[in-house]
């Protein structure tokens, strides 16, 4: 074979080498519409649904097709100040936020589209933080921490209106907790709250006043097999100061968190929830929790972004490039 040939087929063989060794492709598109809070995302019929709070507290909602131009959008006379949590259960959407105001009251509503909304319901329970929703096609389940204990709760519902099996954890949470099925199992996740030590106040005139940075917390999960009894805490080697994301996509159970320090979102996968290989560390940052979401054939990554607070979507086929 001629030397200008055998170059040309090394070099075809190196480029083709070098194209498998990469991650799977990955497609990010940043929205113009901001939130102060973590937005959360959804498939539903044909496409997806996502949800945000928006600087004025009203709830907002986008649809895609492919998960790159959204339209559509939806802004409700419903208004939060935390995150919401948006499910599809039984052929229609379950939106669950929570009330302002100083009750703080969790409430829902239903869908059909995505655009007409009604059938609320507000609850007796009450919170501080965004509520979670999670189902296994026959049950609807929501997490949220306690008001002023800050423990975990976790109930469930047949219709998305009558809610039974109240669980309150022993556990409590820095911030909203997240839900996810996965292998016929429900997994909740959170950032436990640090332990303070009280120090003496420094009262000298020297005494430089700093603002406390965030408090940081490891990341743990358990998990159940209805709802109502719930497995040892595991512990995750990981510590944020904001929520976890939780999902299942393909034959993993995914988590996501902002890192203490940089604020880089962090992945992990395991398949029983128990035992998690090492950390995806990623190059994009928030000052929130990230949110994730699947589709059959795409892990999607939702977040807001550092400074601008704009409202980011990441995709990836294999969970190791956004």
């Amino acid at each position: 074979m001629p030397f200008a040939q055998r170059l040309s087929t090394c070099t075809a063989l190196l480029v083709a080498a070098a194209f498998i060794a990469q991650p799977a492709a990955a497609q990010k598109t940043t929205l113009p519409e901001t939130s102060n809070v973590t937005p959360t995302i959804t498939e539903f019929g044909d496409g997806l649904i996502m949800a945000w709070t928006g600087r004025d507290n009203r709830i907002n909602l986008l649809r895609t097709r492919d998960g790159v131009t959204w339209s559509n959008k939806v802004t409700l006379n419903e208004t939060t100040e935390f995150g919401i949590a948006l499910a599809e259960f039984g052929g229609q959407l379950v939106l669950a936020w929570t009330g302002t105001g100083t009750r703080r009251t969790l409430n829902l509503m239903t869908s059909r589209d995505g655009a007409s909304w009604s059938n609320k319901v507000t609850l007796e329970d009450r919170s501080d933080e965004g509520p979670a929703l999670a189902t296994d096609g026959e049950t609807l389940y929501m997490a949220w921490r306690g008001l002023r204990n800050h423990k975990l709760n976790v109930m469930q519902s047949r219709d998305a209106t009558t809610w039974r099996g109240k669980s309150v954890l022993e556990d409590s949470t820095l911030s909203r907790p997240m839900l996810a099925v996965h292998n016929k199992r429900l997994f909740l996740a959170w950032t436990e709250p640090p332990v303070f030590v009280r120090q003496k106040p420094d009262t000298s005139k020297t005494a430089v006043r700093r603002t406390p940075p965030p408090p940081v917390g490891p990341v743990k999960v358990r998990r159940s097999n209805d709802g109502l009894d719930w497995s040892a805490t595991i512990s995750l080697d990981g510590r944020s100061t904001a929520s976890p994301a939780l999902v299942s996509y393909g034959d993993r159970l995914w988590i996501g968190w902002i890192n203490e320090g940089r604020g880089n979102i962090v992945l992990k996968r395991s398949t029983d929830g128990l035992d998690w290989g090492g950390a995806i560390r990623l190059d994009d940052s928030s000052g929130k929790g990230p949110t994730l979401a699947a589709t059959a054939d795409h892990l999607l990554l939702v977040w807001t972004g550092t400074g601008n607070l704009r409202l980011n979507v990441a995709r990836s086929t294999d969970g190791l490039g956004f």
